[in-house]
């Protein structure tokens, strides 16, 4: 269990009152939080590989493979997770499911450059700054290879000279197939959401599962239990761009 916010009026200001005016001994502004009681189940993310006790014996090299294979499936899959979990049956509840949609300007923007400084904006105005960008490689690539105007003008963002660290608005962009194309998330990913991190991953090898002991064969699990928290959904702006 954990306390989501609903409501934070801030009525910080300067100590005064009475008449004539009072700096001392008189009551201090008094700001409200409101809290709504939300829960969210630990799940357990894991998979696993059976190999033969030879191969595993013969080739350290192999079994290195695999543990790091089934590690980095492992967290693909957590990644996946946090973002588009969909809560039901055993899934996390991802930040792409709990955000708040991006609210469409009039007239509508068809940039996606644009559009990206509008839900920025958006998450601004709900009193979070965001602190990353979200979105798919091919949606990145377009905006990367953008041009100003003809085919020998100028990038908008991207520099062909220079590797540069991929940014937009000032803000990080975090690229992943874990979003498909045309999402885009932006939000304060410090301050909006938190893993809670139950079981750390792991990976596992064990001779007693089924019938792995007559047949010489390992059983090889990576798992991990975590949960993921989401303080306030207005942190986090969601849209297809």
């Amino acid at each position: 269990e954990f306390v989501r916010e609903n409501v934070f009026t801030n009525n910080a200001g300067p100590q005064v009152g009475g008449s004539p005016e009072a700096f001392e001994n008189v009551t201090k502004p008094e700001s409200a939080i409101t809290f709504t009681l939300a829960s969210q189940k630990v799940e357990t993310l894991a998979h696993f590989i059976p190999a033969s006790k030879q191969v595993i014996e013969d080739s350290p090299s192999l079994e290195s493979f695999i543990n790091g294979r089934l590690m980095y499936g492992l967290k693909r899959k957590e990644e996946t997770q946090l973002l588009l979990g969909s809560n039901p049956n055993g899934e996390l509840n991802g930040i792409h499911t709990q955000a708040t949609a991006y609210a469409i300007q009039s007239p509508q923007l068809s940039n996606e450059i644009d559009i990206i400084r509008e839900m920025i904006k958006q998450a601004h105005l709900s009193e979070y700054m965001p602190d990353a960008i979200i979105m798919n490689p091919q949606d990145w690539y377009d905006i990367h290879v953008r041009k100003v105007g003809a085919a020998d003008e100028p990038y908008v963002v991207g520099n062909p000279r220079e590797m540069s660290v991929a940014r937009l608005w000032g803000l990080p962009v975090v690229v992943t197939n874990s979003l498909t194309s045309g999402q885009a998330i932006v939000g304060n990913f410090q301050l909006g959401a938190e893993i809670k991190d139950r079981a750390s991953a792991t990976v596992e090898l064990s001779l007693e599962d089924s019938t792995n002991f007559e047949k010489n064969m390992v059983t090889i699990r990576a798992e991990e239990r975590i949960a993921l928290c989401g303080y306030r959904t207005e942190a986090f702006i969601k849209t297809t761009i």
